[in-house]
């Protein structure tokens, strides 16, 4: 890409490429299943769905995470009557957002040059791979 980019630009133009600041969310969720529907599946395609919408694949660099995101991903899966959603924690900055907690959305740092001049990546922000801090039926 940085070849590209050289071979296509202006020669006085510096071009720096910086990998993104990979970081990751988490969230905790209670569903209230249709009893028409096995509740285990429908929790097994809410995590599912989840894992989609928050995969690196599709998301943007310093696209914020908004409570909404989270729960219209929920209440797409079959089955799923009702989302209540109880934690929404994650990212770098501010670190506020860091700790665990129901945050109204995650916000993810934008690309920025650092006061000594280094160019800083913008943050990318997905599901953390392991399980997810809680998922369980409503009574």
């Amino acid at each position: 890409l940085l070849a590209a980019l050289q071979a296509a630009g202006d020669p006085l133009v510096k071009v720096q490429l910086a990998s993104a600041q990979l970081s990751t969310l988490q969230v905790g969720l209670k569903v209230r299943s249709d009893p028409a529907y096995d509740s285990a599946l429908v929790l097994a395609n809410v995590e599912a769905a989840l894992r989609a919408a928050f995969a690196f694949d599709a998301r943007a660099l310093a696209q914020p995470v908004q409570q909404s995101e989270v729960i219209a991903a929920a209440h797409g899966v079959a089955g799923v009557v009702a989302v209540d959603l109880d934690l929404l924690y994650g990212g770098s900055a501010p670190t506020t957002q860091t700790a665990a907690s129901l945050q109204g959305r995650l916000l993810a740092s934008q690309a920025r040059v650092s006061p000594a001049g280094t160019a800083l990546p913008a943050e990318l922000l997905t599901l953390d791979a392991g399980p997810l801090a809680s998922l369980e039926l409503m009574p």
